[in-house]
């Protein structure tokens, strides 16, 4: 997918490229207070997962980059002359709301988070918020294990960092400020509907919020014009449905669900042995698992379990499949955990408890799992039977690995792998008993990966497949 940059006059809607396309994704972008110049934030191509930030005139010219290591969009200061944004440290287990001049020079922490408290990061147009009297940076903040986060105003002067009343969300993303100082814009969603993200009004400084947007939309990014009378924001509509295609056919696939706004898929769907695929459907708004059959594409429902249901892995022919659902703890959090249940819906049972769990891939013969973990502080790839029991890292410090699929002869563990965490991310199978120094298939740069069966869903044959399927960068 090319990205690149465009400017849109809001009174004529006329658009010009400001900066041509590339692959490389963006993290944020933001005016400069003057108007004279666009401060945008877009991943760096040699090092993934780093980021640097850029300038470019606002009528197109040359980037100038600025600042290497930056994890948000920027907020500028009132004057101008300073800049705010979220740098991580995965190293220290840190998250830092970082201050700097304009030109990016005299950089430094004005707070600091320890996990698993964080202030919030990413790739979904985070960043903090500058107040228009100069004296608080806003900046969506919480835990990550359990999921609670809430805005707070951190003192420029002090560092001091202050919660913003008293409503919690499970995931809050980007924060905006009103013009008159005494109210924020938040991007957040609910522990109820927790992928559906809505924008919010909350008081400041008493932290009164409630509600702008009410529909099974998401939204991302929200800023306010300068009289309060209008506001920008990106509305996002997640529609997928699942197709299927028999070997050798790919030209030709068959639709085999329905829906515009169910996104079908989009969280996760697995193979059964008998040719079915059990997969995550927002039908409804709320997330189900569900079995379709691509034959006459029936559809049952298999289970609705906690605030979400996602990242189905079925576990061969043993008749289970493990998935992810959150639940709520005694603070009123979330902690997602690997769930599995029989493909009836009937003996659903916990394998994780507590262990910030994600992306499960089941062995064939259903006895054991794969799956990344925050218990330890980072994302780090685990190997877990499925009963249950004590888990086993399969990797040690300072390597990494994520994002885990294990081969149709769970012999292998297809993941992300880099030997610390200035390096990219290659493509590496490491022996199911785990292993220091693996194999590497190659040294693409690579996103999450899946194996792929590659066989026609009348005739499923896991057992031949012999190839890795990654999207790269």
């Amino acid at each position: 997918m090319s990205r690149g940059l465009r400017l849109r006059q809001t009174a004529t809607g006329s658009t010009v490229q400001i900066v041509p396309p590339s692959a490389l994704p963006y993290v944020g972008v933001t005016f400069s207070p003057g108007g004279n110049f666009i401060d945008y934030v877009r991943r760096e191509n040699h090092l993934t997962g780093y980021s640097s930030l850029y300038q470019v005139p606002v009528l197109g010219g040359t980037p100038v980059k600025l600042l290497f290591d930056i994890d948000t969009a920027v907020s500028f200061s009132p004057d101008g002359k300073q800049f705010a944004f979220v740098r991580g440290e995965p190293a220290h287990g840190t998250t830092n709301l970082m201050v700097a001049n304009a030109d990016g020079s005299n950089v430094h922490a004005l707070a600091t988070r320890k996990f698993p408290k964080t202030f919030v990061m990413g790739g979904m147009g985070e960043g903090p918020a500058w107040s228009p009297d100069g004296k608080v940076i806003a900046v969506a903040a919480g835990t990550t294990s359990p999921l609670d986060f809430h805005p707070v105003a951190v003192d420029v002067s002090t560092g001091r960092v202050t919660e913003i009343g008293s409503r919690h969300w499970f995931q809050a993303n980007r924060v905006a400020w009103m013009p008159s100082g005494k109210g924020l814009l938040v991007i957040a969603s609910e522990f109820s509907s927790p992928w559906r993200h809505q924008i919010w009004r909350v008081s400041y400084p008493d932290g009164h919020a409630g509600r702008l947007t009410n529909d099974l939309n998401d939204y991302l990014g929200v800023s306010a014009t300068r009289n309060a009378g209008a506001l920008a924001t990106v509305e996002t509509r997640q529609t997928s449905n699942i197709w299927v295609a028999a070997k050798g056919e790919w030209e030709h696939p068959r639709q085999i669900t329905q829906g515009l706004s169910n996104a079908d898929g989009y969280y996760g769907l697995s193979w059964t042995r008998d040719g079915d695929v059990v997969y995550v459907s927002g039908a409804n708004g709320s997330d189900s698992l569900r079995l379709v059959k691509p034959e006459n594409r029936s559809v049952q429902k298999i289970a609705q379990h906690g605030a979400n249901n996602e990242l189905p892995s079925v576990c061969g022919g043993t008749g289970f499949v493990t998935l992810v659902t959150a639940a709520k703890t005694e603070t009123g959090g979330l902690i997602p955990d690997i769930w599995r249940v029989d493909l009836d819906g009937s003996n659903l049972k916990p394998v994780t408890s507590g262990q910030f769990a994600l992306f499960p891939s089941c062995s064939p013969d259903g006895r054991w799992i794969t799956y990344n973990s925050q218990a330890g502080g980072e994302f780090e790839l685990w190997r877990s039977s499925t009963r249950g029991g004590n888990p086993i890292p399969l990797t040690q410090k300072p390597q990494s690995a994520s994002y885990g699929t294990i081969s149709p002869d769970g012999k292998w563990i297809a993941c992300a792998y880099r030997t610390d965490e200035r390096k990219p991310w290659e493509l590496a199978p490491l022996p199911s008993e785990g292993a220091n120094r693996p194999e590497h298939f190659s040294s693409c740069r690579m996103l999450p990966l899946k194996l792929s069966a590659g066989c026609p869903a009348a005739t499923p044959s896991p057992t031949s497949c012999k190839r890795v399927e990654y999207p790269t960068l």
